[in-house]
């Protein structure tokens, strides 16, 4: 700003300051500057992919299934085997600047001053969320944030804040393999001394309750907010039904649309870690030979069309889902040019 309060160009101050005689010289040009933060990374990739595939998941050619359970659950629609490869390929260059830590959890922030999302993935069991890495840090995110809804997957009976404790005094590191006991004999001893102190915590409520149902407790315990879905049982037998018939008409076996136990491991240990890159590249193997594990990609694009006119414009609204519709739904938010962002705690 000069001696009169008037804004001066900010690539070129002088411009601005008093009127010259004679000829200005053009102003230099300034570097670009270029974002290369993880997060700006994924952005862009996101944003080519989506440029490349098209428009909104909403635009392909579905058969759509003619039940419609309510005007807030999204239309049941078929995925094509085609489309899944094509997601599996999109997935798996993704993969290659997700983050390699953390807590598997974006926030998506709709265009137009649309409502913002938080997608937090989880796994539908109790093994996991007590050897987390960032576990203690999360549990204070979600106790400590307001959000304006709080979806998971299906309702579920979820235990209360009074039931779960004292969250945070309940994680611990991960004990790993059994060492050999004739090679080391040390460690195979304080192992053992762990796996003995873990068979006593059986009853502790992050080993009791599934991670889902504790982190929608946690959620909800500080805010004014009722318990949501996305689907219903009856939306997910239907989707089960049609994907049967599907794999019939295509000769995909039962035993072909299930992940191998060394892969499920791998994803698993993941999820714990927050190691996206390594979960994502494992799960668009699959997606890249047309499989989609547990109708996940059929049920994404139910998800995306849920009504959202009631989202709050100002108080964020928490997803939590499995982990593995995370890449998917980051995709097909991407294709409605949000910004995606993961969350580092």
């Amino acid at each position: 700003m000069n001696e009169h309060g008037e804004k001066l160009n900010v690539q070129n101050p002088r411009a601005a300051a008093q009127p010259h005689t004679h000829k200005q010289r053009p102003a230099k040009k300034q570097p670009e500057f270029i974002d290369n933060r993880p997060e700006a990374l994924i952005q862009r990739q996101i944003n080519l992919i989506a440029g490349r595939n098209g428009a909104s998941a909403a635009n392909h050619n579905f058969n759509n299934a003619p039940y419609i359970p309510t005007t807030n659950i999204g239309p049941i629609q078929r995925v094509e085997p085609e489309r899944l490869k094509s997601l599996g390929e999109a997935i798996d260059e993704m993969s290659e600047n997700a983050p390699e830590a953390g807590v598997n959890m974006w926030t998506i922030s709709l265009p137009d001053d649309g409502p913002q999302i938080i997608l937090l993935g989880t796994i539908h069991n109790s093994l996991v969320l007590q050897e987390m890495p960032q576990g203690p840090q999360l549990v204070q995110f979600l106790q400590r944030m307001e959000f304006s809804k709080v979806f998971t997957e299906i309702e579920t009976d979820i235990p209360n804040a009074e039931t779960l404790g004292n969250l945070e005094e309940q994680f611990r590191e991960k004990s790993g393999p059994e060492p050999d006991k004739h090679a080391d004999r040390r460690g195979w001893m304080a192992w053992k001394l762990k796996e003995q102190a873990r068979s006593t915590e059986h009853e502790l409520p992050i080993r009791k309750y599934k991670m889902d149902d504790i982190y929608k407790s946690l959620a909800l315990s500080g805010s004014k907010s009722d318990s949501r879905a996305l689907e219903t049982e009856q939306t997910r037998d239907i989707a089960a039904e049609q994907s049967w018939i599907d794999r019939g008409r295509t000769g995909v076996k039962e035993d072909d649309i299930k992940m191998g136990s060394a892969d499920q491991d791998l994803v698993m240990e993941s999820i714990r870690t927050g190691n996206e890159k390594s979960h994502w590249k494992k799960y668009a193997e699959y997606l890249k030979q047309g499989i989609d594990i547990q109708n996940i990609e059929e049920r994404n694009d139910q998800w995306v069309q849920t009504d959202m006119s009631e989202y709050s414009k100002t108080v964020p609204t928490l997803w939590i889902v499995g982990a593995s519709h995370l890449p998917g739904l980051i995709l097909r938010f991407g294709e409605k040019k949000a910004k995606i962002e993961p969350i580092r705690l």
